[in-house]
């Protein structure tokens, strides 16, 4: 789930508001807030939210890793080729990962 950090920027109001909804999780972005919750809750909290007065920009259920792997740049390129490969095919409707590409590879693009 996120939020607009523009259209609601007292950060504590928005915290509470998200906990009392029952997420578990509010992370600060640049732009918005990053809400965590199980995935069958995510509708549950959003609604909640909503009801509080605060509009949500998304709330879908999408995979998050709980470790990410760093390869090695020839590794870390296989996998981005992969990645996008996957992502303009037609038939796939979500890629996840959790690659942390070496800054190196990041410096080059």
């Amino acid at each position: 789930i996120t939020i607009s950090r523009e259209k609601y920027p007292n950060e504590d109001e928005v915290m509470e508001a998200v906990l009392t909804a029952g997420a578990d999780d509010m992370e600060t972005q640049d732009d918005l807030y990053q809400i965590k919750t199980k995935p069958g809750s995510v509708i549950e909290v959003s609604e909640a939210l909503t009801a509080k007065g605060i509009n949500c920009e998304s709330a879908e259920s999408v995979m998050l890793p709980n470790t990410f792997i760093t390869p090695s740049i020839e590794e870390a390129r296989s996998c981005m080729k992969l990645i996008q490969l996957l992502e303009e095919d037609d038939d796939v409707q979500n890629v996840y990962s959790n690659l942390e590409p070496p800054l190196e590879l990041l410096a080059e693009e």
